[in-house]
């Protein structure tokens, strides 16, 4: 905690040292500012399939969700065990539509984050290439060439009309899939002289004075130490679960229910993407290769359903490949599903545990019930056999660890906890940077958008003054 008790006010301080909390910090560093990034867990040490796991969770609704392993106190965040998939929301997502909340529409639209995102796909490695018309527009192609060979993929299923593009994937400098942000990122952060980067330093809580703006976090070192960290400005990018919890936590006699949340919106509307997968034997010889297709995305949503995203994977060396398809589907925003604090559990820095409130709605299932038709059909317009649902904890997981929506963005502080340029409508100098931050979850994995927002609050704070 040397790094922080001997350091003069920063002008950023940035608690979470995932995607979100690193693009971010490497950009205002890279700008001239002093900035201090806080990480509660330690260094990543090897591989894990969930990380350090988290603790004191419980589940009220009617879905028991696996919270505890979908998350990891570690420095890189949850990038430690990404896939890597990197694709963009549709412009649909920002426009409304049938899953756009009464009065709480995106308060930016695709064209405002276009510029952003191709910033992002360089930041973040992102191969791919060239890309069909179903994806979302783009000035140009992605910026690093496909991996691998899925051409007899896509001559196959393009023989029944789907089309499949190699997806849009992040990789590494060490040739990983998705780039990992302790050892591809972070370095770059650290090398600057106005960066300080603290692991081991859990905030306890943030402290708002009577303007509203946020005088400090309490932070606790690895030895029971309590520091005050003073800055300018105070990014929380610690994920759709932290993020709230840390807010809730940040209770005082201004607050009594936590900061941000005069209005009772932190913490609802947590969302998630369901998935559903199929494998069947399909007798294509050399038939091979894995990839997406975005081509239902909008279909499903202009028909008052989730949008979708299929994933297209063979496995096998017999004459008859085994294909797996899989549709990872939207979820509908209910202020009914939410994260909350649980105050009778304890986690192990003694701190109020969580409590998830998850039960899936009548769209959620009518969504599922549509995508399970329609990979069905695609099996039986390939001739496939023995084809079975294998969606399960033991086969393909029904979640993707996508933690959505809990502090939504909007202009009506009545509907939403931030606003447009991802500032706390009751705090002046607080952002909440990362997919909390989503007022709808589309069906595209998140990081992308992340890092895009990411890249656009650097503009922000920067052109702006606020640091």
């Amino acid at each position: 905690m040397r790094a922080i008790e001997s350091a003069p006010r920063f002008d950023v301080c940035i608690i979470g040292s995932g995607p979100a909390g690193a693009v971010l910090g490497l950009e205002m560093v890279e700008r001239g500012r002093r900035v201090v990034m806080l990480e509660a867990g330690s260094r990543w040490r090897g591989w894990s399939p969930f990380g350090p796991k988290e603790d004191a969770v419980r589940n009220t609704g009617a879905v028991q969700y696996p919270l505890a392993g979908s998350r990891c106190r570690s420095l890189g965040g949850t990038s430690n065990f990404w896939s890597g998939a990197c694709p963009r929301l549709h412009p649909l997502d920002f426009q409304r539509n049938a899953y756009t909340p009464d009065g709480a529409a995106w308060p930016i639209t695709y064209a405002d984050l276009a510029p952003y995102y191709e910033r992002a796909e360089r930041t973040l490695r992102v191969h791919g290439g060239a890309l069909s018309r179903y994806h979302p527009p783009r000035e140009r192609d992605l910026p690093f060439p496909a991996r691998g060979d899925s051409a007899s993929l896509k001559e196959v299923m393009g023989s029944i009309g789907i089309v499949v593009d190699n997806a849009p994937i992040s990789i590494g400098r060490r040739g990983r899939e998705g780039v990992r942000v302790a050892t591809d990122l972070l370095p770059g952060f650290t090398k600057h002289p106005a960066a300080a980067l603290v692991c081991g330093a859990m905030v306890e809580g943030l402290l708002p004075g009577s303007t509203g703006n946020v005088d400090a976090a309490e932070v606790r070192g690895t030895r029971g130490e309590r520091v005050l960290v003073k800055a300018r400005v105070f990014v929380l990018a610690a994920g759709g679960v932290e993020t709230p919890r840390l807010l809730l936590l940040s209770r005082s006699r201004l607050h009594p229910r936590g900061v941000g949340n005069g209005n009772g919106l932190v913490g609802r509307y947590f969302m998630e993407h369901q998935r559903v997968a199929f494998e069947g034997r399909v007798g294509h010889a050399g038939f091979t290769g894995i990839g997406r297709s975005h081509q239902y995305y909008e279909p499903f949503k202009q028909r008052g359903l989730g949008s979708v995203i299929l994933g297209f994977a063979v496995r096998g060396r017999a004459r008859e490949r085994v294909l797996r398809i899989s549709a990872d589907i939207e979820m509908w925003p209910s202020a009914d599903n939410r994260v909350d604090l649980a105050p009778d559990l304890r986690d192990r820095f003694d701190l109020s545990g969580l409590r998830l409130s998850l039960t899936l709605s009548e769209k959620d299932r009518e969504s599922a019930d549509h995508a399970r038709v329609l990979i069905r059909k695609i099996f039986t317009d390939l001739g496939a056999s023995d084809v079975v649902d294998v969606t399960g904890p033991d086969r393909v997981p029904p979640w993707l660890s996508h933690h959505m929506g809990t502090c939504r963005m909007g202009h009506d502080a009545r509907t939403s906890v931030i606003d447009a340029n991802l500032r706390v409508h009751e705090s002046p100098n607080l952002f909440l940077l990362g997919s909390a931050a989503f007022v709808t979850g589309g069906a595209s994995n998140p990081t992308l958008t992340i890092a895009a927002l990411a890249h656009r609050l650097a503009d922000c704070l920067c052109s702006e003054g606020s640091c």
